[in-house]
């Protein structure tokens, strides 16, 4: 914050603009993928594999039936590489490695290939002779009109002697069978790996010490699922991403839960919202995510603004200040419930191969444009069996704008100023949008003082609005912070450590509002009802008190400035 009173926020996200042709072809391929039955029969794949005794060969053979519009793609070719020293440290145990694979026809739909993994931490790596991990990417990725989508798989892997696995949620020893629809096989290996029930349809595949604290955690998480499908949780390395999911699994970092209680709460949202990606009964994954994202967000909402609350009081201990406010903490967006993925290396298959934002942000856009319960909403027509042209007109929301959403994440700047009116009382509050002529308008929130305002936002334009009170007001929303690694000052919008209704105070000799009456104090409840399963009718769970910042759930993210309209750098 400026002497002048000045309070600026930029958020930059780094994906490049789609130009008009790649947008048109773009619309055709989320056609394709939002209706694969109308336009092409579904391929049925067979796939029989052997790991080696390192773990870090799989080779074997594959056979394509109706297969019109498959082909096959180099997922390790296309692994995005660490571009600072940190990520870096968190993506390899050693020196960097890219891993190969090959692909033979062999004739009449028939393939051998062989893979090599990479030492690599995440979901998609080998740590050899220990473990290995592998969610899609041990074979050449199929891919239907050039994106990751639904397949029919029949599919064996054989594991070596002494070798704990798992196959898209099929544990055990020996050799793993799966048959079913999905849009990867996940694989994982581990020697002296044990597989222990949770709980009925819970199961864990991890290695080391037990988590005695962590598996209460998943426990209780896992009877938030509206339906308890089976789910393998498989223990991985990685640290730049808290929770991945699978068809059937969650690769779970090993650090999950790692925190001083009552901390371990912020690691609940993050954690849920996979389970939710892995195991809910929605077809596509980009819907999916969106679903999940809505009833994560939905079902944490007290334990994340009890955590908040807690990091607020602890912010003087340097591990809790580092943990909040640097941003360099692994899993920060998870945390702290960004909309953006926090991760700067998009190496998900489906990230790797289709071009789209994920679903979960447009779960938070459809909450700043038509008010919160609206992607619950939606969810819960997904969930009772409504495909999405159908789910949107039911609640009223254009399917239209969900797919512009759907687009890759244009670059561009929000800036918010609070500055003393010119030639009348009171405050000037202004909010400005700069982006390329050809991105879509964007729905920006802004809650002054309890009163919230929605603005459409074109590319280039502003909004004010005018504060005549004495007092500076009071303004808040929920962007994410940024994914920049460089330290925020106190009042960076989206640390989740800072209470919406509490900017540090201008300094007394140079700010207008220096003699200003003191700000009452923060109005912002938590939420009272307790964490419940949720259901497809489940309605929000948090609320704020009159007065409160925002009436989205408390802890999202927010400080005393902000935009909403949620772009990441």
């Amino acid at each position: 914050m400026g002497a002048e009173g000045d309070a600026d926020a930029e958020r930059r996200h780094g994906l490049h603009l789609l130009s008009a042709a790649a947008a048109l072809r773009f619309a055709a391929l989320l056609f394709v993928g939002i209706f694969p039955a109308l336009v092409f029969a579904r391929p049925v794949l067979t796939v029989e594999a052997e790991i080696s005794a390192d773990l870090r060969r799989v080779w074997g053979l594959i056979r394509v039936e109706d297969g019109e519009g498959l082909s096959f793609a180099d997922p390790l070719a296309r692994l995005p590489e660490p571009e600072d020293d940190l990520v870096l440290t968190r993506t390899y145990s050693g020196p960097p490695e890219q891993g190969s694979t090959r692909l033979e026809p062999l004739g009449e739909g028939l393939y051998w290939f062989e893979t090599r993994l990479p030492r690599r931490l995440g979901d998609l790596g080998v740590e050899p002779g220990e473990a290995m991990w592998a969610n899609g990417g041990f074979l050449p990725q199929p891919l239907v009109n050039g994106r990751v989508a639904p397949l029919v798989w029949t599919a064996s892997a054989r594991l070596p002697p002494g070798v704990m696995g798992a196959l898209n949620g099929v544990a055990g020893e020996g050799a793993l069978r799966f048959e079913g629809v999905a849009d990867r096989l996940s694989l994982a290996a581990m020697v002296d790996g044990r597989l222990t029930t949770l709980a009925p349809g819970l199961t864990l595949l991890e290695r080391g010490p037990r988590r005695h604290r962590r598996d209460e955690e998943l426990r209780a998480l896992y009877a938030l699922l509206p339906t308890r499908a089976p789910l393998l949780i498989v223990e991985t390395g990685d640290q730049r991403r808290l929770a991945r999911p699978g068809p059937g699994m969650l690769f779970l970092a090993e650090l999950a839960f790692r925190l001083t209680p009552p901390l371990p709460r912020l690691h609940r949202a993050g954690v849920l919202e996979g389970m939710l990606v892995a195991t809910l009964d929605v077809e596509e994954l980009w819907w999916r995510q969106l679903a999940a994202r809505a009833l994560a967000q939905e079902a944490t909402a007290r334990a994340r603004a009890e955590a908040a609350a807690a990091a607020r009081l602890g912010g003087w201990i340097p591990v809790v200040d580092a943990l909040v406010y640097s941003g360099r903490a692994p899993f920060h967006a998870e945390v702290f419930s960004e909309t953006y993925p926090g991760d700067p290396l998009r190496d998900d298959l489906a990230e790797l191969f289709n071009p789209e934002e994920v679903g979960g942000v447009a779960a938070v856009k459809l909450d700043d444009r038509y008010g919160p319960g609206t992607a619950s909403a939606l969810t819960a027509r997904l969930l009772a069996g409504d495909d999405p042209p159908t789910a949107c007109a039911a609640i009223g929301v254009p399917l239209a704008e969900l797919l512009a959403w759907r687009a890759p994440t244009a670059t561009q700047d929000l800036r918010l100023s609070v500055r003393p009116a010119l030639g009348e009382p009171g405050w000037r509050v202004e909010v400005r949008r700069e982006a390329p002529p050809e991105a879509p308008v964007e729905p920006v929130v802004v809650v002054i003082d309890g009163e919230r305002y929605l603005w459409d936002a074109p590319p280039g334009g502003s909004e004010s609005w005018s504060w005549p009170r004495t007092a500076r007001p009071g303004v808040s929303s929920w962007i994410p912070r940024a994914t920049s690694s460089r330290p925020a000052p106190p009042g960076t919008p989206g640390r989740l450590g800072w209470c919406p209704c509490s900017t540090p105070r201008p300094r007394a000799s140079t700010s207008p509002s220096a003699s200003s009456p003191a700000r009452p104090p923060c109005a912002c409840a938590a939420a009272t009802t307790p964490e419940r399963p949720l259901t497809s009718a489940s309605t929000p769970t948090s609320r704020c008190a009159p007065g409160s910042a925002s009436g989205s759930p408390p802890g999202r993210g927010r400080s005393k400035i902000a935009a909403s309209a949620r772009t990441t750098s």
